[in-house]
């Protein structure tokens, strides 16, 4: 049995529009503006069933500006 205890890092590819707005607005605009954005495409967005969710890259893009 190998006891070493390595760390796995997992990149992840999307988030959902809740964690857009903490992560990136700290919560300062509502929730109806997020999703109005996204609806109109100001966000880019991709639907996976019933879920929306926003590429990593662009979360990352608007992080570093």
């Amino acid at each position: 049995m190998n006891n070493n205890t390595s760390k796995i890092e997992v990149k992840r590819n999307f988030y959902s529009l809740e964690e857009l707005r903490t992560i990136v607005f700290n919560e300062k605009i509502s929730k109806a503006a997020i999703y109005s954005a996204a609806k109109k495409g100001d966000i880019p967005t991709v639907n996976v069933g019933r879920r929306i969710l926003v590429p990593a890259e662009y979360v990352a893009r608007i992080i570093s500006i």
